[in-house]
């Protein structure tokens, strides 16, 4: 899959590369200025530049700049890039009797982490680009040392946003939803505005996981959130008074000959359930984990299954545990699995397949 994807980079820089070398730079600036997605193309040529390790996609990039005719600066980046924050009624934080609300701070944290994902290291690669860039050594390694620092606030700034959720979980603007769906290019479904809010932001911190830069930070700060998920886990697994199940029922008798034809006959209800009524649900860490599965990275679904390994040690510490938590932890696991089979992109079913050959 990274060979897939750096194929399609390469071949798609190539693209613009020649269609860039048929005209004159003022030609390319008329044409980009009426672009009203310039400033995103200018910002996706420098995020390759800093963030790549592949030496034929960075050169590429940096031939494309210098096609501009310097002009990447000036003509095509118009304004300053900052995001405008407006006040809202989304996620609101009291501070000595003050409400502030997050909306835009944890677009940004989410945006910041997806978009400088780094999954190769970039140890030894100073010395090429400071070379390609005609710069200083120490420029890119200052650069590059900011760009840990935020990732690394904004790990921490999700990680106690969560943590807030589930001790005080309420009411979220679903425009916070619908932009950080935007962010990740994923949706989320769940019961609440509260727990896809919670599914978006623990997406961002798995993601920061991949990240060769920060994963170690990431990881300790989704071991801490994990802990919390089980022991909500725990406590939220109730006996199955209702004899409810997650599967399908038959509707009529023709339903359910076609259903046991293909999967067979039903096992009855299980004794236990896991009661996902609560304004937040544990299962939050199960969309989050299939989420990975749209990224079609090898990288993501390894940290899905070191996440999914860790939890079922938390769960399974015990003999008697077995029956009474982690079977009901896995069929709701099992039933997100089966959306992704179902209803996902031929991409996260790729995902879902590394998943279950590793």
């Amino acid at each position: 899959m990274v060979i897939i994807s750096r194929f399609i980079s390469s071949l798609a820089l190539s693209l613009i590369d020649n269609f860039l070398t048929r005209l004159t730079p003022e030609q390319v600036i008329g044409l980009m200025q009426r672009d009203v997605c310039r400033h995103e193309f200018i910002a996706s040529l420098y995020t390759i530049l800093h963030n790549s390790s592949n030496n034929t996609i960075s050169s590429l990039a940096l031939t494309i700049l210098g096609r501009l005719g310097g002009k990447a600066r000036s003509s095509l980046k118009g304004s300053i890039s900052l995001p405008s924050i407006s006040p809202s009624s989304g996620y609101l934080v009291l501070v000595n009797g003050h409400s502030y609300p997050l909306d835009d701070v944890l677009e940004v944290a989410v945006s910041l982490l997806e978009r400088n994902l780094i999954v190769e290291s970039l140890d030894q690669t100073e010395t090429k680009l400071a070379t390609m860039l005609r710069t200083p050594v120490t420029n890119i390694r200052m650069l590059r040392g900011v760009r840990r620092t935020y990732k690394k606030a904004a790990i921490h700034l999700l990680e106690q946003c969560i943590t807030a959720c589930f001790q005080s979980p309420g009411f979220i603007n679903p425009a916070l939803t619908y932009r950080l769906e935007q962010v990740v290019q994923v949706e989320i479904k769940g019961n609440n505005e509260t727990e896809r809010v919670v599914c978006l932001m623990l997406l961002g911190l798995l993601l920061a996981c991949c990240d060769s830069e920060v994963k170690d930070q990431a990881y300790q700060s989704v071991t801490r959130i994990v802990i919390s998920l089980v022991c909500l886990m725990r406590q939220q697994v109730c006996p199955n008074s209702s004899y409810s199940t997650l599967w399908r029922k038959a509707q009529n008798m023709t339903d359910e000959i076609l259903s046991q034809s293909f999967l067979g006959v039903m096992p009855p209800p299980f004794p236990f359930i896991l009661n996902t009524d609560y304004s937040l649900s544990p299962t939050v860490l199960f969309k989050s984990l299939t989420a990975l599965f749209y990224r079609g990275d090898e990288v993501c679904v390894e940290v899905a299954i070191q996440i999914s390994n860790q939890l079922w040690t938390l769960l399974d510490d015990s003999p008697s545990t077995f029956l009474t938590v982690l079977v009901p932890c896995w069929e709701e696991l099992l039933h997100e699995f089966l959306h992704v089979i179902h209803d996902g992109t031929w991409r996260s079913r790729v995902g879902f397949s590394l998943f279950l050959s590793f």
